[in-house]
């Protein structure tokens, strides 16, 4: 941990070091920890577009949706983040970060999502780092845009993971991504990615109409991979285990590979 933590709740028996929660600026307590007059001030004073830290912090999804719309920018109705520092928080309940875009990086690693993750629609400007988060419940990425890359190395999904008509421009790392769920990318387009995967998915992996661009190789293992009406736009390379693969309508415009 790199930085000044809460301590709120410490025990020198049973936890020595309490709330992990970054100090709000200016207060030596979390986002979490406030006193209500403080965190009202906080709240008030930010701006649409502002960097926001808070790493380590405990999220309800009342804080969260609190935070988000003190950051909504009024011409467009969502909320608008800058540098987003969330790096080890833990979010208790849905966290509902639909349509808020991410004008700069937006960091998520070693993140815990106890209830539902739903970034749907949301927009990426910068680099997704969602390393090593995990994921308790369903991970909604339905309409996202990635703009820079997005990594989800390590990220461990135990429901399902929806990425339906997500788009993602630069690379996308699934590596040693582990899903006990499905996993949906049906009608995503995938611009800069030449590597999806390694990852081990439990059940479905849907890919039907998704948009390959670059030459790429999907390294998956899973029950079954379903590729129906997916367009690879050069080569690919397809490295299995495990899976049934439904390659029906499938439109090839170069050669593909399938390596066992």
């Amino acid at each position: 941990m790199s930085w000044q933590p809460c301590g709120h709740g410490a025990d020198p028996a049973s936890d020595p070091v309490g709330c992990r929660g970054i100090h709000v600026h200016g207060h030596t307590a979390c986002l979490a920890h406030l006193t209500d007059t403080e965190r009202t001030a906080y709240l008030t004073g930010l701006t649409p577009g502002a960097d926001i830290d808070h790493r380590g912090t405990p999220f309800t999804q009342e804080l969260l949706e609190a935070l988000l719309n003190a950051l909504k920018n009024p011409s467009t109705g969502k909320p608008q983040l800058g540098r987003a520092m969330f790096y080890g928080a833990q979010f208790f309940g849905n966290a509902p970060f639909l349509d808020v875009q991410f004008s700069n990086d937006a960091w998520f690693q070693g993140v815990q999502f106890f209830g539902d993750a739903r970034f749907s629609r949301a927009q990426f400007f910068g680099n997704a780092e969602f390393v090593d988060v995990q994921f308790s419940r369903r991970a909604m990425f339905v309409g996202a845009q990635f703009s820079g890359d997005a990594r989800f190395t390590r990220a461990q999904f135990s429901a399902n993971a929806i990425f339906i008509e997500a788009q993602f421009s630069r690379d996308a790392w699934f590596v040693a991504a582990q899903i006990f769920g499905d996993v949906k990318f049906d009608r995503a387009k995938f611009e800069g990615v030449s590597v999806l995967g390694p990852m081990v998915c439990a059940g479905q992996v849907a890919l039907s109409g998704t948009v390959f661009v670059l030459p790429v190789t999907l390294e998956i293992a899973a029950r079954e991979v379903v590729c129906e009406r997916t367009r690879w736009e050069s080569t690919a390379t397809v490295r299995l285990r495990h899976a049934a693969v439904n390659l029906s309508h499938a439109v090839l415009t170069a050669p593909l590979s399938d390596v066992p």
